[in-house]
């Protein structure tokens, strides 16, 4: 079982890291990065801000197109993703002993 490198205590550097070395799942086919991509993403909606300023800047952050970026990778992983596949069926109709 995978287990995420992330996790509450992650930096936002760790954060972005991770997002940028699992961007590529979809042409790497893999699921592992892709799972590693969702993690991050989730986790940069839920931290950062929607908009921020400080004196005279401010900082625009995009949380439509991390959404729409979740809900990509969560279809790639749903239509890859065999490991938690609960029922193995086996055909044992042609089957000679």
């Amino acid at each position: 079982m995978l287990v995420s490198t992330l996790s509450s205590t992650s930096t936002l550097t760790e954060i972005n890291a991770a997002y940028d070395d699992n961007a590529s799942y979809a042409e790497d086919n893999s699921v592992s990065k892709a799972k590693a991509f969702r993690t991050a993403i989730a986790i940069l909606i839920r931290r950062v801000l929607a908009d921020s300023t400080k004196g005279d800047k401010s900082l625009r952050f995009d949380r439509e197109g991390l959404q729409r970026q979740l809900d990509e990778v969560a279809a790639f992983i749903s239509s890859r993703d065999t490991s938690n596949s609960a029922v193995t069926v086996a055909d044992f109709r042609g089957l000679r002993l």
